[in-house]
């Protein structure tokens, strides 16, 4: 049997792999619900679809690396 492809990321996931506190990926991914709540979309406390977690980080990857955008988080350290 092929092994699935998780639907959701969970917070302790995210932090995990942003390298983050957990209680920082909750408030990542509360953001993240937030949009797809604005757009429609029925959401999980605490979870955020793979796709969409992952659509995001490529999207920031492909600010930093143009030179011209901050970091979404620069002001925030």
């Amino acid at each position: 049997m092929e092994k699935l492809k998780k639907m959701y990321v969970t917070a302790e996931e995210a932090a995990e792999m942003l390298g983050v506190s957990t209680g920082y990926a909750y408030k990542i991914i509360r953001g993240m619900n937030e949009e797809l709540k604005s757009i429609g979309y029925r959401t999980i406390c605490g979870k955020v679809p793979t796709k969409y977690f992952e659509g995001m980080l490529d999207g920031a990857k492909y600010l930093w690396q143009d030179g011209n955008e901050k970091s979404p988080d620069s002001g925030n350290c």
